[in-house]
């Protein structure tokens, strides 16, 4: 049929559902949804659930590819709402594949395996070996680079198992994530692989020249490392972080260090700029899903007030008519045992009511300090006074922020922002470091009054500690320091506070001054 033949709704729906599989079946990844949108418009109202959930699924990988990964995922849960009744089993796997690459390029790589698994089962039901093969390379790769190697070396075991069946290109990457994992001082087994990859040297296609270069760095063979990392080069190979990371770690070996340099700055901007665009779609995703949860939360809250209101009234009334129709010593025995549990009850609100607001309030803290960071990196001022490690500190404070944000949405972070928590918090001295850097970015003037009156790194830091909100008992018990009032006096002593003036509202109120 020619497509100037098409005229009805579903005949250009198919046709265009068709197409996108046909384009993505010969690997030509398209940017624009002016093909797959007509699917979506029409499968959302008419289609079986398998035509719906190729439609979405080809119209968020139209948005992956445009590395707008927010709305591919979009698209990629709208279509995982049809999962349950999809009969294509090798289409869901492939959902959950996408699902997978989305959630490892915003560097979430708990999620990224647990879809991997999932895609795994999917392929399996659909016999689909090939699928599943290239699905166990990737939570390989995923693991590897997490540096999680027993768990890599499990897939890669897995994958071993089906040795006979897989193809060239797999081949390669097998051999490419096991020279990763080798200690430098098996220079026999780095070599045996090697020479297994040099055999597929002359299908650039396939061949991994970085593995090869890295490999050799590892055992110290700097020249062959650089010839092969030309290779790559040569060959059409990308300049990602990874490329720009060794060919600085060569330069360096051979005494080129300002190339080693220059390398190691190009490294850096292209992880800074990807770190920072997952972060802000990330974020993005949090806060949606944070403004939709909340709403249904206070909408609940609410219900549960009304209730609890109506419950006291008829227990109120209850009680006033029997207190009224009864004089028997059982009856106002009841009586009272009705008018404690309605004061429980009560109290338990006035409990979770507060408990509520206190943790609104908290959230709302970490929502600000989270913007102020943000706006601190964007600044100019800042920038030029930033080094590495102070953006470094700033990153992570960051990513301890959206931790304890998406745990307010999702119980799956909840662990994750604990986690996050007992790892800032476990080694005091960084801790102490880390806020005192924290707070000359963010209140210089405030440090630097302190500094002029000679104060030393650390009681700077303990003065800030105090200023988020400590009081001394609070800062002695996380310090283990039985001798900490020792300290305060000193602090005491240096800025001229009176015993009888609390040294934590001195400083709360001298910050709030340079503000």
């Amino acid at each position: 049929m020619k497509t100037e033949e098409i005229s009805s709704s579903s005949q250009k729906a198919r046709y265009a559902l068709l197409k996108s599989m046909a384009l993505d079946r010969n690997y030509i990844d398209v940017t624009e949804d002016s093909l797959t949108s007509i699917a979506v418009v029409h499968y959302k109202m008419h289609g079986s659930s398998d035509e719906k959930l190729k439609a979405y699924l080809y119209n968020g990988n139209i948005f992956a590819n445009a590395k707008d990964y927010e709305t591919a995922m979009s698209n990629y849960l709208k279509a995982e709402e049809y999962v349950s009744k999809s009969k294509d089993c090798i289409m869901v796997g492939r959902l959950y594949s996408a699902k997978s690459i989305v959630y490892n390029t915003i560097f979430d790589v708990k999620s990224a395996i647990d879809q991997s698994r999932l895609a795994s089962e999917y392929f399996l039901k659909g016999r689909d070996t090939t699928r599943f093969l290239i699905n166990l390379h990737n939570m390989a790769i995923i693991m590897n680079n997490s540096s999680s190697f027993d768990s890599a070396n499990e897939y890669l075991h897995k994958i071993e198992g089906y040795w006979q069946r897989l193809k060239p290109s797999q081949k390669v990457v097998y051999y490419s994530v096991k020279l990763s994992q080798l200690p430098k001082t098996d220079t026999a087994a780095i070599m045996s692989i090697i020479d297994k990859m040099l055999d597929y040297a002359n299908n650039k296609e396939i061949m991994n020249w970085l593995a090869v270069s890295e490999a050799y760095y590892k055992i110290g063979d700097y020249n062959s490392s650089l010839v092969y990392i030309k290779y790559h080069k040569l060959t059409g190979g990308i300049s990602d972080a990874l490329y720009y990371r060794l060919l600085s770690d060569i330069s360096a070996k051979t005494g080129d260090y300002e190339q080693a340099y220059n390398f190691i700055v190009k490294k850096n901007d292209l992880l800074q700029g990807r770190y920072f665009k997952s972060t802000q779609t990330d974020t993005k995703f949090l806060e949606e899903r944070y403004a939709s949860q909340l709403k249904v939360t206070k909408q609940r809250l609410f219900i549960a007030i009304l209730g609890l209101g109506i419950l006291a009234v008829v227990l109120i009334l209850f009680l006033g008519y029997k207190h009224h129709k009864t004089i028997s010593l059982a009856q106002s025995i009841k009586v009272l045992a009705l008018e404690e549990e309605s004061n429980l009850r009560r109290k338990e609100l006035e409990r979770l009511v507060l408990e509520k607001e206190n943790y609104e309030f908290k959230l709302a803290e970490a929502i600000r300090e989270k913007e102020h960071l943000k706006s601190l990196m964007k600044s100019n001022r800042v920038k030029s006074i930033l080094d590495m490690d102070m953006k470094l500190l700033v990153k992570h404070r960051l990513a301890v922020l959206d931790k304890f944000i998406a745990a307010n949405i999702s119980s799956a972070f909840s662990q994750e922002a604990h986690n996050e928590l007992n790892e800032l918090m476990r080694d005091r001295d960084k801790f102490l470091d880390s806020t005192r850097k924290y707070f000359s970015l963010s209140h210089p003037q405030f440090v630097e009054s302190l500094e002029n009156k000679d104060l030393t790194e650390r009681e700077i830091a303990y003065c800030c500690l105090y200023c988020i909100g400590l009081n001394g008992s609070e800062i002695s018990n996380y310090l283990e320091m039985k001798s900490f009032y020792n300290l305060s006096a000193v602090i005491r002593k240096k800025l001229c506070i009176d015993r009888s003036v609390n040294i934590d509202t001195f400083l709360r109120k001298m910050l709030s001054h340079f503000e």
